[in-house]
């Protein structure tokens, strides 16, 4: 498989466990991954989400189909999910990516967080407030801002 090619696409992975993972990819080479993990082999970098060639069961392109949801055919989805249940600190990571449309699919799942999450939800509350401040002050994509201020604004109510 030629993961090159997949180098800056919006990309849908299914992995060899078939989670469904959307998002903006990134070639890391086999000489970058050796240097910095010791592993002679090319990935796919989807939001420091490394998925090497053995972990990909199919991967497609992902066309951008406009509103309202770009790339993707829903606000958020698994990877969303996986950051989200993985932590603050990947949380963040996600809503610092260059990416605008990897911000607001992570905004929009902090906005829509499933019921059996609120309480992870409210134990990182206090963060999340700092960091949508925060991306409000510095990002320059009307809609990220748009949506992280009614998001700081709903989780001020809680």
């Amino acid at each position: 498989m030629d993961l090159k090619q997949y180098d800056l696409q919006y990309v849908r992975i299914i992995d060899s466990f078939g989670n469904v993972i959307d998002g903006l990819a990134r070639h890391d080479s086999a000489d970058y991954n050796f240097h910095e993990l010791g592993r002679d082999e090319e990935c796919l970098n989807i939001c420091n989400w490394l998925f090497f060639e053995d972990d990909i069961a199919q991967i497609s392109v992902l066309e951008d189909q406009g509103p309202p949801y770009g790339h993707f055919r829903d606000a958020y989805g698994r990877l969303e999910e996986m950051f989200f249940e993985s932590g603050f600190d990947m949380v963040e990571n996600m809503l610092d990516f260059e990416d605008p449309e990897t911000a607001l699919r992570m905004i929009r799942f902090l906005d829509h967080c499933p019921e059996s999450k609120k309480e992870a939800l409210l134990e990182m509350r206090g963060e999340l407030l700092d960091k949508l401040q925060e991306l409000i002050g510095y990002c320059d994509d009307s809609t990220v801002v748009q949506e992280a201020e009614q998001l700081k604004e709903k989780l001020g109510k809680l």
